[in-house]
């Protein structure tokens, strides 16, 4: 092996401008086995992208057909129910509505006034009130007040009355507290 690298170096030493051109050759052979590796790559990863490209554009099509499906949209509403569903028991709701019920019912009569119409849930109470004297309703300590002061209701609007002859006719909208502080449940 020694006797080939003194061969070599013999070489090199007498002829300098042929190894330069060995070197050149060498440098060349390996830049164009670099540029044709990356053109093939460069190739193969288009390739892909356009592939990906196109699974993506199919995938995407499908998704807004699904979600624009009339079926798609009932799931939504569901599930978006279903998270704000709170359980209530029937006993608690019936024996509140009725307890609701009497605490507006007792109210009736007071001041020459007279209820009418009562429609009672978990979220509002509604009445038509009649009445002579239209102080009974907006004085002080009136019917509004009594409302007021009732521990389930939160707020009382009146949203229209009017008078027919000597009697004022009245619509009352009063709203339930419904947040789980409360203690007259």
């Amino acid at each position: 092996m020694g006797f080939k690298l003194k061969r070599f170096f013999r070489y090199i030493k007498n002829n300098p401008t042929q190894v330069w051109f060995y070197i050149v050759f060498i440098l060349f052979l390996v830049w164009c086995w670099f540029f044709a590796f990356n053109k093939v790559r460069i190739f193969w990863v288009e390739k892909q992208i356009s592939s990906k490209t196109q699974e993506i554009t199919t995938k995407q099509s499908e998704l807004n057909k699904l979600t624009s499906s009339e079926e798609f949209k009932r799931y939504e509403l569901a599930k978006s129910l279903n998270n704000k569903e709170k359980i209530v028991y029937w006993t608690d709701t019936i024996s509140s509505l009725i307890y609701m019920f009497d605490k507006v019912k007792s109210l009736n009569g007071i001041d020459g006034t007279s209820f009418n119409d009562f429609k009672v849930d978990m979220n509002s109470i509604k009445l038509s009130i009649s009445t002579q004297d239209i102080k009974a309703i907006y004085a002080s300590g009136g019917i509004l007040d009594k409302f007021l002061w009732l521990e389930f209701i939160n707020k009382v609007n009146v949203p229209n009355y009017k008078k027919e002859w000597t009697i004022y006719q009245f619509d009352l909208d009063a709203k339930i507290k419904t947040d789980d502080t409360t203690d007259w449940k």
